[in-house]
């Protein structure tokens, strides 16, 4: 185990990550493929306990762009637990409750791992777990596991977006019926949304007492005009240089200036479809200028992505592969219906066949 950047642990068991992974023509199955067959990220980034903190597990999700990291014992590698975004969600909840001027403190990372869903046991795998037992794990409140490798240890993790984007990529493989149906039949939860001029903390609150990650922001006449999320919280918090001081730009400023300063957009843009999309610097130029970058920022910056209550199933795993988000907001006349997550295919790609 090598002293990698931030003082995180970098397990350097296996080859550079490589081009995506398609089965063997011999796997037409999820029976058949198994989490050896996925692209695993590798080397694969830790926090070490003791010695990291939750500053460096900031900056660690920040930089490379991962919404959770594993936490090995200093000395032997055992894993501890996993760091996820959402559990720096709620630890800043917990910390404003009540006090508005509080300020984050430098804790021992295991402080605050876990304590988004303190009971939860950290879900593992290993490289011949078949990939439909990974969708059923995936089908309820578990989101990433733990792959175990050959000798026992923590090799690396599979998550959601991961098994999405293989399926995506092996879809003709499977011939997957259930891609058939729309995403109204596949939504199973009703949209959750607050007004865009609220306090950032309020959506971060929405998110830890529904158990999600994203929350819409919503304008005067309820029409969705962005997504903020977790990881909203955890990239704002690494771009401020003396993280010990007050959280009031969270507990004070508003959700959509919280979100534009994190991702750099102008939310007084006169146009409309600079503010939505997410474009930076593009107010006032000419209408194909802005559609020339629309598509790229929008991934970039994960901005609200839509689709009608009509959309194949097909086309929104399309969607949420190409975007990269976790979830899909249901819309009729931009006005939120429903959301269909990651989850939500998961469930239904597990009951198959």
């Amino acid at each position: 185990m090598a002293q990698g950047q931030m003082g995180a642990s970098f397990f350097r068991s296996g080859a550079p990550p490589g081009p995506p992974k398609t089965c063997k023509m011999d796997k037409a199955s999820l029976d058949e493929c198994t989490v050896g067959d996925l692209p695993l990220p590798q080397p694969l980034l830790a926090l070490r306990h003791p010695g990291d903190t939750l500053f460096k597990a900031i900056e660690l999700l920040a930089k490379y762009h991962i919404l959770s990291a594993p936490v090995v014992a200093a000395r032997g590698g055992a894993l501890l637990g996993l760091i996820d975004s959402l559990d720096i969600v709620a630890h800043i909840c917990s910390l404003t409750e009540g006090d508005s001027t509080a300020r984050l403190g430098n804790l021992p990372v295991n402080e605050v791992m876990g304590t988004f869903r303190p009971s939860s046991e950290i879900a593992q795998v290993d490289l011949k777990t078949p990939l439909k037992e990974v969708l059923k794990l995936f089908s309820g409140t578990t989101r990433r596991a733990v792959v175990k490798g050959p000798d026992g240890g923590v090799y690396s993790v599979v998550t959601q977006s991961l098994l999405m984007q293989f399926i995506q990529d092996n879809k003709k493989l499977f011939n997957l019926s259930s891609l058939n149906t729309t995403a109204s039949q596949m939504s199973l939860r009703g949209h959750v949304g607050i007004n865009e001029n609220q306090p950032a903390i309020d959506a971060f609150r929405e998110m830890k007492n529904h158990h999600i990650s994203s929350v819409g922001l919503l304008d005067k006449d309820g029409c969705i005009v962005s997504v903020i999320s977790a990881s909203d919280l955890v990239v704002g918090l690494a771009l401020v240089p003396h993280k010990g001081v007050s959280l009031s730009k969270i507990t004070a400023g508003s959700a959509m200036d919280y979100l534009a300063s994190n991702r750099q957009i102008n939310p007084k843009a006169k146009c409309g479809s600079c503010k939505r999309v997410g474009l930076s610097g593009l107010s006032g130029q000419h209408p194909e200028q802005i559609k020339k970058y629309a598509t790229t920022l929008q991934q970039a910056r994960a901005a609200n992505v839509c689709v009608s209550p009509e959309t194949p199933m097909v086309s929104v795993l399309a969607k949420l592969s190409s975007t990269r988000v976790h979830r899909i907001t249901i819309c009729k006349e931009r006005k939120p219906v429903g959301v269909v997550s990651l989850t939500d295919i998961c469930r239904t790609l597990a009951i198959e066949g």
